[in-house]
């Protein structure tokens, strides 16, 4: 997802989107454990104009040696997004995998696009979906 589909999203949606919790959102990729959708908040966001690229980075990412911004809000996380959005400056959104970072030895990370933003008006979230919308399935927050 491109800067200039992402604010067009949140833009649409007729609600407080930007005082809504944020959060990434991958299908769990681990068969048979009983978790359908692995959740993360925000734990900074690279922006690299070079490559044409914001990378959102989960929070079990932080590290003594990493930024640790927090983003726990919409409004928060659209204060870092460029508004200017055309050009060089729309940018691809990714996300940093895996989400969950607690388990033993090497970790192989890898940038994957947010494909779409849900919007639970209701639940007052705001998903960043690595993925197809309908790999989620029905948890996806009303």
């Amino acid at each position: 997802m491109r800067l200039s589909d992402f604010h067009a999203q949140i833009k649409s949606v007729r609600s407080n989107a930007h005082e809504f919790e944020v959060q990434i959102a991958q299908v769990d990729p681990t068969p048979g454990d009983d978790i359908d959708v692995q959740l993360s908040d925000i734990g900074w966001v690279e922006l690299d104009y070079e490559a044409g690229q914001a990378r959102l980075y989960p929070r079990s990412a932080v590290t003594e040696s990493t930024p640790d911004e927090a983003i726990p809000t919409m409004e928060e996380l659209q204060q870092l997004l460029p508004i200017d959005d055309t050009g060089d400056s729309n940018l691809l959104i990714l996300a940093e995998l895996p989400l969950d970072r607690e388990g033993p030895g090497l970790i192989r990370t890898s940038l994957e696009e947010i494909q779409h933003v849900h919007v639970g008006t209701e639940s007052r979230e705001v998903w960043l979906l690595v993925g197809p919308k309908d790999a989620f399935g029905n948890v996806l927050p009303a």
